[in-house]
């Protein structure tokens, strides 16, 4: 079959889907030099028509046409909604062993999604008369015999590097505005720490409630390891030694934190017994610290 000829038949075709979409699509594989559906029999299970499927969302369904692990496509009428289509095969992609190429048609034109994993997704839209063009030709070939071959047409994802800007230097010395920096972060101090004793100390893994997700989410973060020294600097320099000793315990506290995993809202810390009580006893002494500082700030602003 040519192009032509395939762009004359289905040009004007107002079958409904199910009659016409497995026809229109043969016809495709005929243009393209692909096996049928139903060419080999024996191959049913893996490459076909009208498969089941258990939808993500619950109950069953039919995908038009699959084929496990690499493809699968929906059939619609001409006009209908593609998006439409996309989502009933996204529903689908799990039961089909997630194929990395969606590809739906209302036979007026022709879409094709990549949906490989750790890249970026990608849409390629192909109307009837473009058909023509070998470059989309090919690019249908593919999608329908070698789909894993477009996986170069996608990019990897670029996760955004984690970026700190330091804060503006104080012009003038607040004291009682650096004394509640202080206790904003003691406050967040003493949550953790009160999080942390409700569980039992002696098990080789401490739960760390929802609420304890300072210690992890907070202390942990790159901005707020480097705002609290800077923002302990600008306070009177009876205050000196201490932050030093602060900021020691939190990058030494940073190498537990690797150690925290969440599981059903609560975060463990997965790590053996002697790791377990080096990280108390840093806990410990950061907290002591934090109360020597509190009881600085104290008797500095009264």
């Amino acid at each position: 079959m040519t192009p032509e000829e395939f762009i004359a038949r289905w040009a004007s075709n107002t079958q409904n889907e199910r009659s016409a979409g497995q026809s229109f699509f043969n016809d495709l594989c005929d243009l393209v030099g692909v096996p049928r559906p139903t060419d080999e029999p024996s191959n049913q299970l893996r490459y076909g028509f009208e498969g089941l499927v258990e939808k993500s969302s619950g109950g069953r369904g039919f995908a038009d046409v699959y084929w496990l692990g690499h493809f699968a496509g929906e059939f619609k009428r001409p006009g209908e909604c593609l998006n439409a289509a996309l989502s009933q095969l996204e529903g689908y992609a799990a039961s089909l062993w997630n194929p990395p190429v969606l590809f739906v048609t209302d036979r007026l034109r022709i879409q094709i999604h990549l949906r490989f994993s750790g890249r970026q997704p990608r849409t390629f839209e192909i109307p009837l008369p473009d058909l023509r063009s070998h470059a989309n030709l090919a690019l249908v070939q593919s999608a329908l015999s070698a789909p894993w071959s477009l996986e170069s047409h996608t990019v990897p994802y670029q996760p955004k590097p984690l970026t700190f800007t330091p804060p503006a230097p104080v012009a003038t010395f607040d004291v009682l505005a650096d004394a509640k920096r202080v206790r904003d972060f003691i406050a967040k101090i003493d949550v953790a720490y009160r999080d942390l004793m409700i569980g039992d100390n002696r098990w080789r893994r401490t739960s760390l409630p929802t609420g304890g997700m300072t210690l992890v989410s907070g202390l942990n973060s790159y901005s707020a390891m480097k705002m609290i020294p800077a923002d302990l600097r600008s306070i009177h320099s009876v205050l000196k030694s201490i932050q030093d000793e602060i900021v020691v315990d939190l990058s030494n506290m940073t190498t537990f934190f690797r150690r925290f995993t969440q599981d059903n809202g609560r975060y463990w810390f997965a790590g053996d017994d002697a790791e377990h009580e080096r990280f108390l006893s840093t806990f410990s002494q950061l907290r002591s610290n934090v109360t020597r500082l509190q009881n600085s700030v104290k008797s500095l602003v009264g």
